[in-house]
């Protein structure tokens, strides 16, 4: 069965769903049936027509399934959802020069420092040093809340140096939340003992823009370091945020 009838008024076919005259038609040949007084009013297709209509009764020999209608004209494009990228991050530059001189690092020696924040913000990584010629680096990055201990953030990294200067960022996966004024500690320690160069040249006090204000970060020495990092050298020479 189409779903088209003219039931409630002879020679009137109308839809079903929306109540309306059908502008189109395909009648058999043959059909409708003109007499005023009949009863076929289904319209009904059938191979046997060759898919051309014809009207039955619709209580007696309207065999059949109902066929779905789509409206003309729908737009059945399927728009597969693009993946979001995160917002790129702002950087809060502690140590703004990277030096050629070596740095000892390997387990056990943990470089450490403490950070305060004027903002509610979100810390989304550090970044790293390289080394001389090409090496790739591996071990763990943790964020916690410094009187507590809490761990906000805790992840493996790897990174290949080039034996250029620049930073090697390291984006969290899970990103940390972070409150103003609250003392918060970043750790770095390496999985291989060997040496990486170090940043120097120290902002103790790091004024940011971020969305239209300004985020003041204050860093300091910490007593959980045990490789030297301080106020003005050591590594985690950046902090990637966002606001």
């Amino acid at each position: 069965w189409l779903g088209l009838s003219d039931m409630g008024h002879e020679g009137r076919w109308v839809w079903g769903h929306s109540v309306t005259e059908s502008p189109y038609t395909a009648w058999a040949p043959g059909h409708p049936n003109a007499d005023p007084h009949n009863t076929d009013d289904c319209a009904f297709m059938s191979v046997s027509d060759e898919f051309l209509w014809r009207d039955v009764d619709c209580y007696k020999k309207a065999n059949a399934a109902p066929i779905c209608q789509m409206d003309v004209g729908l737009d059945t494009t399927t728009t597969t959802p693009q993946p979001t990228s995160p917002p790129v991050p702002e950087v809060a530059v502690r140590l703004p020069t990277a030096t050629r001189k070596s740095w000892n690092i390997g387990p056990g020696r943990v470089d450490a420092i403490d950070f305060t924040s004027t903002e509610n913000i979100i810390i989304r990584g550090i970044s790293m040093v390289g080394y001389s010629g090409s090496h790739t680096h591996n071990g763990q990055i943790q964020l916690r809340e410094t009187s507590s201990g809490s761990t906000i953030a805790s992840e493996r990294f790897q990174y290949t140096s080039n034996g250029s200067l620049d930073y090697f960022d390291h984006v969290f996966s899970s990103p940390g939340n972070v409150t103003a004024g609250v003392k918060y500690t970043i750790t770095l320690e390496y999985d291989e003992t060997g040496t990486i160069y170090y940043g120097s040249g120290s902002h103790a006090n790091t004024p940011v823009e971020c969305n239209g204000g300004t985020v003041n970060f204050h860093f300091n020495e910490s007593p959980d370091d045990s490789n030297g990092s301080n106020e003005t050298t050591g590594q985690i020479p950046r902090i990637l945020f966002s606001c």
